[in-house]
This record gives structure tokens, sequence and C-alpha cells, in this order.
């Protein structure tokens, strides 16, 4: 089938080099994107076909291990296995069987290892009296380095597999260098070269260098950077999406729609009953005429991958005008993207696609920027059980019912089976609707604990309890903030403040320097957890004059602040309920104040022969004489002391130990 490409490999080596240098993004993410370009470094080898006058070229990354090489096994598309098969039924027989299965290196890592005999052999490079069979393997991928290789069984597990299957010989050509490893066939690791001719002795690096050196003197290949990376295929055989705007014409073959027809606008009295590419099936639509030569001609019936639109977008953004995808001046001043946001499923192909992109639009003089987004973060999975019949028919989370740890169809009664906690997925059922969230507990309860179950870039397991528990806290924020007294309340704190008072603004202060630090590092569980014990502490708080009211009052306008990014809805209608006349979205963020940020206070043990007896609260750094004087009057140690102690230990600000 033919399609259209974008040649995003002529820009591999780059894209691969400046992942070094993007310092805000996920190290996962970066080890992601180099191993998907997947840069090899090597050696291509031309091994001759015994009895023509044909070649096969492979690319290895381990040359040195040339003298174990047991057996060539060539991809079922390699051009090679197409020629053989034009001739022998069965090797076209072993071609559809390696087509009907999965090409995904995973699955053909883990998938039994069949290969077809071709009958014909090549010649060692170094060993001509040793000749090596010619396999159609299923393991071999065409889309990576040369799609043949040499199989090296004793160092490659996938190789041993083959040849233990196929009774082929196996030759170790590296030992390991430390004494107690167990020789295990076979060795993946570095060592010394054994059975390896001119290679015996030298250790992994040095081997393949000299064999490189080798093989280009006997001019039988030459060192070669290799790629996994291939080139993006954005055709796709659908209606929906943008079309390719290509013309083509039997006079003057492949034509660009002009500028000024763009864009190219999708037919809207579609057929979507028959089979296939709609488009392609129109009666008018991909009727046209050549731009050039005014001749009936065909549009293109394709249209783009969805990353292909997904690429550039947030460079649309910049600037929404009808005459061109952006202007310069928007571009400088907005781009690159200071923080990008997103789901860990996009760290490969959605990222590396829009890095590429901004550097074909520079190549071609659009933008003048190589990299789209400054810091990354990625965002994990929302992910929930999931339910089942016995017929294995997925069932939504709310046509299931709980009895005595037991689950139920809540129609029928019939029993449920409990599958894995799994990502949120259409296919498999296991979706909460937003809408019946809404309903029950308003939209930020929702949002409240979702921020606060774990971290952003982790999965977050849905539960109902869950979601219970937000609701009710803030069903106590509201109930605490309705029952404060309002009415001639000061805005500015009182002088003289007692000790309790100074307690309650320390916790306030740290909370604020913890929430601020919390949002900024994206971390909004622990913001939360704060939140959550300023709150403890100011719905706790004992009453007992004017100015606790007015200090109570100014933390909890605090509190509304910083929990305002949480829950805009509930902070909004309680800052109103405080007389507020300005929108809490308009205050400025709290900032501490160093005077209230160290403890004034603080609660010490006192020990009797190292038995905690009391706690007492008392100034910070208080006077080792005054502590021994206060600990020694306080009444509940004075019962276990039997006149003067024996000896008294203090430790400043952490403990006073009597021993008798």
């Amino acid at each position: 089938m033919k399609g259209w490409f974008l040649k995003i490999s002529d820009f591999a080596d780059e894209l691969l080099k400046e992942i070094n240098n993007l310092k805000g993004w996920p190290e996962r993410v970066k080890t992601m994107q180099r191993n998907w370009i997947g840069k090899s470094v090597g050696a291509t080898i031309n091994f001759k076909i015994d009895n023509h006058k044909e070649n096969i070229q492979i690319f290895t990354t381990r040359p040195d291990t040339i003298f174990g090489a047991t057996f060539i096994a060539l991809s079922s598309q390699h051009p090679l296995s197409l020629k053989i098969a034009k001739t022998d039924n069965k090797a076209k027989e072993f071609i559809k069987f390696c087509e009907s299965q999965s090409t995904s290196e995973v699955d053909m890592e883990k998938a039994e290892k069949f290969g077809y005999d071709t009958t014909l052999t090549v010649s060692h490079p170094f060993k001509k009296s040793i000749h090596l069979k010619i396999f159609i393997a299923n393991f071999i991928l065409m889309d990576y380095g040369t799609g043949a290789i040499f199989g090296c069984p004793a160092h490659d597990q996938r190789d041993y597999d083959f040849a233990k299957k196929y009774n082929l010989q196996i030759i170790p050509v590296l030992k390991s260098n430390d004494p107690n490893f167990k020789e295990i066939l076979p060795y993946t690791g570095d060592g010394t070269h054994i059975n390896s001719d001119f290679l015996d002795g030298l250790n992994t690096k040095d081997a393949i260098d000299v064999c490189i050196k080798k093989i280009k003197e006997l001019n039988i290949g030459n060192n070669t950077t290799s790629f996994r990376i291939r080139d993006w295929g954005v055709s796709r055989q659908r209606y929906w999406g943008c079309p390719i705007p290509i013309i083509f014409c039997k006079s003057c073959g492949e034509v660009p729609v002009p500028e000024g027809e763009l864009p190219v606008k999708l037919p809207e009295n579609i057929n979507f009953k028959e089979s296939g590419n709609p488009l392609e099936t129109h009666p008018t639509w991909k009727f046209t005429k050549c731009p050039k030569c005014n001749k009936e001609a065909i549009r293109e019936t394709d249209t783009f991958d969805t990353f292909f639109e997904s690429s550039w977008y947030f460079a649309r953004f910049t600037d929404l005008n009808e005459r061109e995808p952006f202007s310069k001046e928007a571009i400088n001043y907005w781009m690159p993207i200071d923080q990008y946001i997103g789901g860990v499923e996009h760290a490969v192909l959605h990222l590396l696609y829009s890095r590429f992109f901004m550097r074909a639009l520079k190549k071609v003089k659009m933008i003048n920027i190589n990299e789209p987004f400054t810091t990354l973060k990625t965002q994990g999975m929302v992910c929930h059980q999931t339910f089942s019949t016995n017929d294995n028919e997925w069932l939504f989370p709310d046509e299931v019912v709980k009895k005595n740890n037991n689950f139920y169809h809540f129609k029928t009664n019939a029993p449920v089976v409990v599958g894995r906690t799994e990502k949120m997925s259409k296919s498999k059922k296991n979706v909460v609707d937003p809408q019946l969230i809404i309903d029950n507990y308003g939209a930020d309860t929702a949002r409240f604990f979702m921020l606060s179950d774990s971290p952003p870039e982790r999965d977050m397991e849905w539960s109902d309890s869950g979601i219970e528990g937000s609701w009710k806290f803030l069903n106590k924020l509201w109930r605490f903030v309705l029952s404060l007294e309002t009415k001639k309340i000061e805005e500015q704190l009182p002088i003289n403040l007692s000790n309790n008072s100074r307690g309650l603004l320390q916790v306030l202060n740290s909370t604020i320097s913890s929430v601020t630090e919390a949002i900024e590092n994206f971390h909004f569980n622990n913001a939360i957890a704060s939140i959550r014990t300023l709150f403890n502490s100011v719905s706790s708080y004992k009453i007992s004059c004017h100015e606790d009211k007015i200090v109570v009052l100014y933390a909890t306008k605090k509190l509304l602040i910083l929990i305002n990014p949480m829950v805009p809805h509930i902070a909004e209608e309680l800052w109103e309920f405080l007389e507020n006349y300005n929108l809490i979205c308009d205050q400025k963020w709290p900032i501490t104040n160093e005077i209230f940020m160290k403890k004034s206070n603080l609660d010490l043990p006192i020990q009797i022969n190292g038995k905690t007896r009391a706690v007492i609260n008392v100034p910070l750094d208080l006077d080792n004489n005054e502590l021994e004087k206060i600990a020694l009057n306080e009444k509940k140690i004075l019962k276990f002391l039997n006149g003067t102690p024996k000896k008294v230990i203090i430790i400043p600000n952490k403990i006073v130990n009597f021993v008798i």
C-alpha cells in the first residue's frame, strides 16, 4: 500500500543528541525516546552466497562475535526471501505464516522461533572453509538493520533458542573475566575472546575495533551507524482527519494543492455503510482539475495521521489568525512552552513527533526554535477495578453491587467476576461517569480527591471510599466557616498575641510555605495534606476572647486562598460568606511571615529514670536552670521524686531526665 511519509529519520541523530539538554524532562521519558530512536554503532559485513554472485549484507553491533556465527537468518520480507519464494512454494507458505504473526518486538521476542532452510549457504568472511546455512526466520525484523543477521547462539538468547530447535552448532567465543562466574550459555556479557582466531585474548571493545579494521582491510564491509527509528507514515485510509493536499494528474504527476485553495474540506454527504475509505468511494469529491494543466485529476483520498495535527497545535494556539498558522512575532514571544503536561502514554510518539516538527518548521524558516517544551510533567493514569460476567462480558462499575464481600450484578443478582485494577478504558467499561460524580458530590470534590490521592506522575486508583472521604472533609470545612462570627471582626492581627495564637500562626505560616513549595513542584497531594493539618489546627482552636476570634478568622481566610486552586467553587462561596467584597481569585497568594516561622514554645518530655512521666510546654531555648526549676515543680513529677534527684540530665529543646 502506497502512503505518505515524513523524513523524521533525517533528524534522528540531532533528536538523539538534544535529549541530553532536556533538563526539565523526566529521565524515564528521555530513556524511552533514546530507545525509540535506537542509535546503534557497529559494522556492516558482506557474506558471499556460495555458488552465486550475490552477497547478504548484515549489520551487527557485535562484529567481535563473528567466529561464533553458525547460521544466517533473514526476515520474511528480506528481498532474498521474497526472491526465493517466487520459485519455492514451501518458502512462500512459510513467509505467509510469518506474516500472520505479530510484528511487535515484544511479541516476536516471546514467540516460539521458527525457520525455513533455504538450502543456500554463505561462506564465513574470515574462514572460507566454513559454510553457514541461510534460514528465513520468524524473529527477524526487516525494519532494523538490513533485515538479516548472523546467528551467534552462544551469546544471544534468540539465536540460542533457534540453534537448539534446529540442531545447529553452538560455539562460545567469549568468557567472563569473573573467576566466580558460572559459565552458562548463552553468555551475553562482555569478557575475553576465545575460539576467535586473531581476536583471541582481546576484551570486547578492542575486539570490536580490531574486527572492523580487518573487515575494511579485506574490503568486505565497513563501520556503520544504524538507527531503529523509521520514517513517519502519516497516511490513513479514513474519512475523519485532515485531507492530504495532493492531486494526482496523469500528465503532471503528484501536484500540491495551491495555497489559495487550502484548506481542502471534507464532503459532508458521506456514506459510512460501505467498507473501506468512504472518500475513495465518494461519487464526486475526489474528482478535480489539475492546478498545473487544468486537465481532469484525482485528489489524494488518504487523510493525515492525527499525530500530524497534535505535533504542532500548541504553536497554533499562540496566534489564532486566519491568514497563516502563526506569526513569527507570536512564536518568538510565546515559544518554547514553559510547562507541558500530558499522559505518560505519549512519552515517545507525540513528544518525539513534536520535537521533529519544530525542526522541520525551522528548516523551512517558519520558526526559529529547536525544542517545543522546556519542562515536561507526565501524569499517571486513573485506574479502576474491572468487572465481568461469567460469559466474559465487561460490566460498568455502577452495574455491580457488593454484598458480604462478594460482587453481584445489580439487575440479575448473578455473581460477578472481579478482575484486575487497570487504567480506565471504554473497552473494559471500568469507567466512572463524571456527571454522576458531579451530581452526587460536586466538581470540587472530584478534583480534591484526585489531587489528594497520589503524586500526579503516578497512577491513581479511583475508589468510592476515597471520594466519600474528600466530600466529608469539604463538608466539615463548609460547616466550620459558616459557624464563624464575622461581624465587627478586625482585619489586622492584635499586637499582643497569646501563646496559643502564636502557635496557630506558626502552623499557618508553615502551611503557606509547604503548600507554595508543593504546588510549584506538582506535589498536590502534599499540599492538600498540609491544608488538612492547618484546618485541624484552626477548627480545634479554643476561642476564649475577642483576640482569638481575630486570629481564627485571619487564619481561615488564608486557608481559603490556599485551598482555592483545588476547590475554586467552594472557596469562592465561603469567601463571600466571610463578607469579602473582592473575589478570592483576585487575592494575592499568601507569603510567609518569618516572625511566626520559628516556634516560640515547644512540648518537652520529662523523664524519671528514662521513662516519660510528664510533658511540659516551655519557651524555646530556655535556660537550663530555669528549665530544671519548672520541671521540678511539675505536679506529675513531684509524686515520683523523693527529695532531690541524684542526677539531672538536660538536652536543650529535647528532654529533661531525672535520675533517682
